[in-house]
C-alpha cells in the first residue's frame, strides 16, 4: 500500500451533515500547502484522484449522504457514509454508540442542573469482567465485531443501491451515461483500532489493506470503499474494483490470522463555556 496525494439506538441513523464532517476532518488533516490531499492508494489506479476529488466536491443529500454530477461527461457520482466500530452489537446498536449516548444524556442533564464547567466521562466500548476492563485482551472478538459490524454496515446499504441511483436521477432530473458508487466507511472506535502483536498495540487497522474487505469489494456492485478513522482522519485510503486482481490479495493482510487491540473505557473530557444572557 503506498502514500498518494491528491430507547432503541440504530447505528444506520443519519444526517445530511455526517459525509461533510468526514471531508472536513479528512482535509484539515490530509491537505497539504499547496491544496493537494494526501490519501493512501490500495492497488495502482490513478482514478483513485478522481473519486477523491468528487467526495470533497459533492453535494449533500439524503438517500444517498452525497451525490457529484459531471455535466460534462454525463457521469453521476454517488457516495454513501456509514459507521461501523469493535464493540459488540445488539437489536439496540453497537455497545459504544449507546454509551455515547447515555454519556451525552447525563453531561446535557449535568449542565441543566448544575451549570458545571467540566465534566469528565467514561465510555465503555469493550468487555468488562467483574467490573475490571483489561487492556490488550479480548482481541479475537474485537477482530470479529470489527468484520461482523462492517459487513452488515456494507450489506444494508448494498441493498439500497437502486433507491440510491433513483432518488438521485429524480434529482437531476435526467439520466446519465455512466453512474459509480462509492461507500465511504469510518472507524468509530475511540482511541482508534489496532493490530496486537505479543500483547502490544501495533499498527492501526487499515480495512481496504485486508483480504476480507478487498474480496468484500470485489463480490459487491460498488465500484469503491473509501476509509477513513475518526480516531486519525489522516488515514484517507481509497480502494478501486478496478484494482483488484490475485497479486493485490495476495500480498494483502489476512484477519484470520489477526487480534485486534482497543482501549475498552475511554475517557471523555468535555468544557462548557457559558455566556451572559443581555
Amino acid at each position: 500500500m503506498s502514500k498518494k496525494k491528491k430507547n432503541k439506538i440504530n447505528d444506520e441513523v443519519k444526517t445530511k451533515e455526517e459525509l461533510k464532517i468526514f471531508c472536513d476532518h479528512a482535509y484539515e488533516k490530509c491537505c497539504d500547502e499547496q491544496g493537494d490531499i494526501n490519501f493512501y492508494s490500495v492497488g495502482n489506479n490513478c482514478s483513485n484522484y478522481n473519486i477523491v476529488d468528487k467526495l470533497f466536491k459533492c453535494i449533500p443529500f439524503e438517500h444517498p449522504d452525497g451525490y457529484y454530477f459531471d455535466s460534462k461527461e454525463s457521469v453521476l457520482y454517488i457516495f454513501e457514509h456509514f459507521e461501523f466500530d469493535c464493540s459488540p452489537s445488539s437489536n439496540y446498536g453497537s455497545k459504544l454508540r449507546r454509551n455515547e449516548s447515555i454519556v451525552l444524556k447525563k453531561e446535557n442533564n449535568e449542565i441543566k442542573n448544575k451549570k458545571v464547567t467540566e465534566i469528565i466521562s467514561i465510555v465503555e466500548q469493550g468487555y468488562c469482567e467483574n467490573n475490571t476492563y483489561k487492556m490488550g485482551a479480548n482481541g479475537i472478538e474485537y477482530r470479529n465485531n470489527y468484520i461482523e459490524n462492517f459487513t452488515n454496515s456494507f450489506n444494508k446499504h448494498l441493498s439500497q443501491i437502486e433507491k440510491y441511483k433513483d432518488d438521485c436521477m429524480k434529482k437531476l432530473k435526467l439520466l446519465p451515461n455512466k453512474i459509480v458508487i462509492s461507500f465511504v466507511c469510518e472507524d468509530k472506535t475511540l482511541g482508534g483500532t489496532y493490530y496486537k502483536e505479543n500483547n502490544k498495540m501495533v499498527k492501526c487497522v487499515n480495512p481496504l489493506a485486508t483480504k476480507q474487505f478487498i474480496n468484500l469489494l470485489k463480490n459487491s456492485s460498488i465500484d469503491y470503499l473509501i476509509f477513513n478513522s475518526q480516531n486519525d482522519p489522516s488515514q484517507l485510503t481509497v480502494l478501486s474494483k478496478d484494482s483488484i486482481n490475485d497479486n493485490l490479495l495476495k500480498k494483502s493482510e489476512d484477519l484470520e490470522d489477526k487480534e485486534f487491540y482497543i482501549i475498552p473505557a475511554f475517557p471523555k473530557f468535555s468544557f462548557i463555556k457559558y455566556y451572559d444572557k443581555k
